[in-house]
C-alpha cells in the first residue's frame, strides 16, 4: 500500500506517491520497540503537523520534550532515500518519531499538507525583497548571519577564523588516558 496525497504543482493538482511506503518497509527499517512505540505514538495523534516540500515531508511529532521533535524523510522514486530526527535516540534503525511520521502518512495522506519548494517561493522575488528577507531572518536568528557567513566567499583580509589562537598550552596527559 503506497502513501498518497494531493500537490498543487502550477496551478494542477496531481497525485503524488511516496513508493515502496508500507508497514512493512517501515519495520524493516526500525527495531521491533522503536515501531510499536511509534505505532503507540501515531495512534495517540503525536504527528502534529506533516509538510511536504517536493520529494521531502518534515512532521512535527510530539515526545517527551515540551516541543516537538523535527522529522525528516527524504525520498525519490525508488523510495525513502534519508529520514532523520532531531531526538538523541542512537540505537539503530528509525527512531519512534520517525515510525510515527510514515504511519500518519501511509495512513492518514489527507492530512499531508502540500508546500511550495524554496525555489518556487522564491522564484519571483528581486534582489532588493531578497536581501530585505534575509535582514528580517536574521534580525530574528542570530545563528543564520554565521551560517550565511560560513556561505559566503570572503576576501583573505576580512576571513575571521572559526577560533582564535590558543593562548595557553594544552595539557595532553588527560586526552592520553582516554
Amino acid at each position: 500500500m503506497d502513501g498518497h496525497l494531493q500537490r498543487e504543482d502550477f496551478g494542477k493538482v496531481r497525485e503524488m506517491t511516496i513508493p515502496a511506503l508500507s508497514e512493512a518497509a517501515i519495520r524493516q527499517q526500525a527495531t521491533a520497540e522503536s515501531f510499536r512505540r511509534g505505532q503507540n505514538y501515531y495512534r495517540q495523534g503525536a504527528v502534529v503537523s506533516l509538510v511536504q516540500r517536493g520529494n521531502v515531508i518534515q512532521a512535527e511529532v510530539e515526545g517527551s520534550q515540551y516541543m516537538p521533535y523535527q522529522v525528516r524523510v527524504t525520498f525519490d522514486e525508488g523510495g525513502i532515500t534519508d529520514a532523520i530526527c532531531s531526538c538523541p535516540y542512537d540505537w539503530g534503525g528509525w527512531c519512534k518519531h520517525i515510525v510515527a511520521a510514515l504511519l500518519a502518512c501511509l495512513h492518514e495522506p489527507a492530512t499531508i499538507e502540500a508546500r511550495p519548494v524554496l525555489e518556487e517561493l522564491l522564484a519571483d522575488l528581486d534582489r532588493e525583497q531578497l536581501q530585505s528577507l534575509l535582514l528580517h531572518l536574521a534580525d530574528h536568528d542570530p545563528d543564520l548571519v554565521g551560517k550565511i557567513e560560513s556561505q559566503i566567499a570572503l576576501p583573505q583580509s576580512v576571513q575571521v577564523s572559526a577560533s582564535p589562537p590558543r593562548r595557553t598550552a594544552v595539557d595532553p596527559q588527560p586526552v592520553r588516558r582516554q
